[in-house]
């Protein structure tokens, strides 16, 4: 049995769909096939009624005693056989000569298919594979941008935080300098402290000494004076005595 161009169309179709070139290219692949199936189930039409047409007028050559009325009749029948797309064939021999040109027509639609399937998958695989490269391409320029960008970005950010970190550490650096000179300057301040509460201890000692010896001078000075004052007023006494004395001797003479 001669195969319908559908039968054919799918089975030129199916290879190419399991190629596996991505949704998008077998989507673009099932219209463009769809487009080819109704231009080719058209022009086999259209083939198929010139078929009958060139039968019916072979038959009239071959019948020339036939009336106005038969003419008139074929003309009929021929302009109902133009608008009919599968005519009725009661001959068997017109059977067999209909199916031989049907499966040249076939065999021949069969190759113009297969030619411009081959030349569309040939065609398909070329784009995909420039589309696959150009899309490579971007995405290396793509990722080589943003890996010098990147490269920018850390080189910039380790100048900075390298800049921080120096000041830092001379900022550790001086602080622990001035630490180190706060220390001994506390060290020398406590020294000097210690020193000056040595010296203010010794000099309040010696002010006690003082004090002390200013006391019992004072003491030994109030004991002497008191000594020469009770032997002066014993002397002065005595001395009274002995003029009080003499004057009662020379008032009685």
């Amino acid at each position: 049995m001669p195969r319908s161009p559908f039968e054919i169309l799918n089975v030129q179709e199916k290879p190419f769909k399991d190629r596996g070139f991505g949704c998008v290219l077998v989507r673009n692949q099932s219209v463009m096939m769809d487009s080819q199936k109704t231009a080719l189930v058209t022009s086999f039409e259209i083939a198929k009624e010139e078929q009958d047409e060139r039968a019916f007028q072979e038959e009239e050559n071959n019948d020339p005693s036939g009336s106005e009325d038969d003419v008139g009749e074929g003309e009929s029948s021929r302009s109902e056989k133009r608008g009919m797309k599968r005519p009725l064939r009661n001959s068997h021999e017109t059977d067999e000569e209909d199916m031989g040109d049907v499966q040249s027509i076939l065999e021949r639609f069969k190759a113009d298919i297969s030619k411009i399937v081959c030349a569309k998958r040939k065609r398909l695989e070329v784009d995909t594979k420039a589309l696959l490269q150009v899309t490579t391409q971007k995405l290396e320029q793509i990722w080589q941008t943003e890996k010098e960008q990147r490269n920018m970005i850390q080189k910039d950010y380790s100048q900075h935080f390298l800049t921080i970190f120096k000041q830092w550490d001379k900022d550790i650096q001086k602080a622990e300098e001035c630490k180190e000179k706060l220390g001994k300057l506390i060290y020398e301040q406590q020294k000097v402290c210690q020193q000056l509460r040595l010296i203010q201890s010794q000099r309040l000692n010696t002010i006690k000494q003082i004090c002390e010896q200013f006391s019992k001078v004072n003491e030994e000075m109030e004991k002497k004076n008191e000594i020469v004052l009770i032997k002066s007023q014993n002397e002065i006494e005595k001395e009274f005595l002995a003029q009080r004395s003499k004057i009662r001797l020379d008032s009685r003479e």
